[in-house]
């Protein structure tokens, strides 16, 4: 989610993506219970007005919100799965210190009371799944291995994020590093360079 907000602001009109962008914020800070039109507004000096000019109504906001996200999330798996497997793995690896999590971590604790958050990370899910099957198969020649390893990367990040608090990003991305090294076989030196198996 780039930041527009200020764009918005000098321009005199908010835009729908900094909505969103505020919504993310209030996510990651204070959780899905207070993303509400008031804090919204608040967080982004506008009227409820403005909210309501740009989404009519507080379901429409949540449905575009995770369609932005899921947008987002897409585009991002879609890059990934272009790259070659180093590049894909370095790419992977620096966006755990650069993802949102707890934004992330609130949307998935959201969807649980939200049906709409909940058809997102389904969604998301099988996305992520689709992008790490194709990863592992170029090194794992069994489907139903590839398969299981996929379900243990998002239960390992998606547990990771649940459970810290604060979240700790070196700590997400050790633990990810040991995952792909004893199921995997990737080879990691001090230096924080990789080899991956043949």
């Amino acid at each position: 989610m780039g930041a527009t907000t200020e764009r918005g602001r000098r321009s005199g009109r908010l835009h729908r993506e900094a909505y969103f962008n505020a919504a993310f914020k209030v996510l990651a800070t204070r959780g899905f219970v207070e993303l509400t039109v008031d804090n919204l507004s608040a967080e982004l000096g506008a009227t409820k007005g403005s909210f309501y000019h740009h989404f009519g109504t507080v379901p429409e906001f949540v449905e575009a919100l995770m369609n932005a996200w899921e947008s987002t999330l897409a585009d991002l798996f879609a890059q990934l799965a272009s790259l070659p497997p180093d590049d894909g793995l370095t790419r992977t690896l620096d966006l755990v210190d650069q993802w949102p999590l707890r934004a992330e971590a609130a949307v998935r604790a959201w969807a649980w009371a939200n049906p709409a958050a909940a058809d997102a990370v389904r969604r998301q899910q099988a996305r992520w799944e689709r992008t790490q099957r194709e990863w592992l198969a170029r090194f794992i020649d069994d489907p139903e291995r590839v398969r299981m390893l996929a379900h243990l990367g998002q239960a390992v990040m998606v547990g990771m994020m649940q459970l810290q608090d604060p979240l700790d990003p070196a700590l997400i991305r050790a633990v990810v590093l040991e995952v792909l090294r004893s199921n995997v076989g990737v080879e990691f030196a001090p230096d924080g360079t990789f080899r991956l198996p043949s």
